[in-house]
């Protein structure tokens, strides 16, 4: 008499990444601060182009416990333009700490006070996220300024952030200052009508 087979033991394949709904769960159970930003963001504030990824920044200490709730370790990405201090979970990556080195500058973008204080309760793929401030995406993308050539959208989004609202310019200076970047951003701003004097 044959028997029929038993279930296979083995190693367990590989973990399936949690969809958006999923992570935003978490983290809004969790109570601690988080925002979207980047290409998320500018599409919560207007910007029509397909979202591929969703960038969410969280304090740079909460990194590795918030890593853990999803089985995943922090990791360091880097490119030509810096690095990452980052989760990754498929299409969503959680940032610690965001490095870019451009024209022998270095611009360091964390989830400090001031940046948590001007956050936003947008909406995202029908769910309820914070987003950084119109003012702070606007900022580090005129620091990017990236284009279709390296398969980015920065001057695009950074048009898309300025018009049709009105923007907090003391904010953006001191933000500007804070990360030592208004020789950079200063073309970029006064393109948009956004630059101040002095």
């Amino acid at each position: 008499m044959s028997r029929g087979a038993g279930p296979r033991s083995g190693p367990p394949g590989p973990r399936e990444a949690p969809s958006l709904a999923g992570v935003v769960f978490r983290l809004w159970i969790r109570r601690r601060p988080w925002v979207v930003f980047g290409g998320a963001a500018a599409r919560v504030y207007g910007s029509r182009r397909p979202l591929t990824d969703v960038d969410i920044l969280v304090p740079a200490g909460d990194l590795a416990l918030l890593g853990s709730a999803f089985g995943s370790a922090p990791g360091l990405k880097t490119s030509e333009l810096g690095w990452v201090r980052r989760v990754s979970l498929g299409r969503v990556e959680l940032c610690g700490e965001v490095v870019n080195r451009l024209e022998g500058r270095e611009y360091r973008f964390v989830l400090d006070g001031d940046l948590w204080a001007h956050r936003r309760l947008a909406w995202l793929e029908a769910l309820p996220v914070w987003a950084a401030s119109p003012e702070d995406c606007l900022l580090m993308k005129a620091i990017l300024q990236r284009g279709p050539e390296r398969g980015k959208h920065d001057l695009e989004d950074a048009r898309s952030l300025a018009l049709g609202r009105r923007l907090d310019l003391a904010y953006l200076r001191r933000r500007a200052a804070a990360l030592g970047a208004e020789e950079r951003v200063q073309g970029v701003l006064r393109r948009l009508g956004l630059w101040w004097e002095g």
